[in-house]
């Protein structure tokens, strides 16, 4: 049993060790930029996890929320974030 919770705990730290992570507009100045990504889904939590998901699938370690919001007439949020890497 200490086996399976050392192996499932060291399996969710290895899967949150690849997740990109949310930094300032500050925190971005001396990094190379890899573009924007525009992502919908139906929470701003939702949005941030897509984001943090397509950045890792760019390569992308960093990125910055540039604009979020509601979509439409308020039933999906979107998030528009620049992705970047040393």
């Amino acid at each position: 049993m200490k086996k399976a919770i050392l192996a499932l705990t060291l399996c969710a730290i290895s899967a949150s060790s690849f997740a990109a992570t949310e930094i300032s507009k500050k925190e971005s100045v001396g990094l190379k930029s890899l573009g924007r990504i525009t992502v919908i889904e139906n929470t701003i939590t939702g949005c941030l996890d897509g984001v943090s998901t397509r950045a890792d699938a760019k390569g992308a370690p960093y990125f910055v929320v540039l604009r979020a919001g509601d979509v439409g007439k308020g039933a999906n949020a979107q998030i528009t974030a620049e992705l970047f890497t040393k």
